[in-house]
């Protein structure tokens, strides 16, 4: 109820979600569409200069994988990222939800001895999460509200690696196509900005919870340091987003022995809101005591 009675979302570091293999599981089967292609792009007897070029990019594109991932040799020695990778710095914050708000799996593993279900307006959320422009606020010597600092989006999830499979011939083709000197540089920089697609892609297993994410990207060093919270395992790095009334449309309360009591409580928060504003209470359909 944290959410709704401070008015804040709280998005975690992406680094730091329950599923250890974000962003990796998408690294690591791009790396493997590339190792594959790397062998057939150069021609050791009759080299082509622009298949020559191609060939440095991918390899390069590797290394940046491997770095940065701990991918292959990396992963098997142990090292970890490399401190080249500054410009990693400033991975996106994410929020999750779930199509079905009212999902066995999901009461069992996040609220188990009871919980609540909050239900979003998705263009209130979105309209919230995103300000039509900064220009007052920069010009103001008040401090802009969190949300000045991020570009935000909601998103479905991608699950497994068909899925995925179907747009790597378009990120392999934006890494062949970089502008730049040094293959080094171009790669990095073309794997960076696959960031917001890795973001969206985990592991079959999850399938079921049908996850849609609300992706914070910051925008630059004016980025406010995240704070940390305590999570079951480890420390948590996150920001923390305003979230006016507006855009909840409803709650569900979860099943519990006390599961009328919830009803009846948040009845009596959220019967009589100003300004016209209604939220509806709903009772899990599951039969789970």
């Amino acid at each position: 109820m944290g959410i709704i009675e401070n008015s804040k979302l709280w998005l975690s570091d992406i680094e730091f979600l329950n599923d250890s293999t974000e962003l990796g599981y998408a690294a690591d089967l791009l790396h493997t569409s590339i190792r594959g292609l790397v062998n057939d792009t150069c021609d050791p007897i009759r080299p082509d200069p622009g298949e020559h070029r191609v060939h440095h990019l991918l390899c390069a594109a590797l290394d940046a994988l491997e770095s940065r991932f701990q991918i292959g040799e990396c992963r098997e020695s142990g090292h970890g990222r490399s401190e080249s990778f500054a410009m990693w710095e400033g991975l996106p914050f994410v929020a999750s939800f779930c199509e079905n708000g009212d999902l066995l799996s999901m009461w069992r593993g996040y609220a188990d001895t009871g919980g609540f279900s909050i239900e979003f307006d998705t263009k209130g959320l979105l309209e919230a999460c995103n300000p039509i422009s900064t220009t007052e606020s920069t010009l103001s010597e008040e401090i802009p509200p969190s949300s000045y600092f991020f570009t935000t989006r909601l998103t479905p999830v991608i699950y497994g690696e068909e899925e995925l499979r179907k747009q790597f011939q378009d990120i392999i083709q934006s890494l062949t196509e970089a502008s730049g000197n040094h293959p080094g540089v171009s790669a990095s920089y073309s794997i960076q900005r696959l960031i917001p697609l890795f973001s969206t892609i985990k592991h079959p297993t999850f399938s079921e919870e049908k996850e849609i994410r609300l992706i914070a990207q910051p925008t630059g060093d004016m980025t406010p340091r995240p704070s940390l919270r305590t999570g079951p395992r480890h420390l948590v790095p996150y920001q923390e987003l305003d979230l006016p009334l507006t855009v909840i449309r409803s709650i569900t309360v979860g099943p519990s022995p006390y599961q009328d009591r919830n009803v009846k409580a948040l009845e009596r928060r959220f019967n009589y809101l100003p300004n016209g504003v209604r939220i509806k209470i709903r009772q899990s359909e599951i039969p789970l005591a």
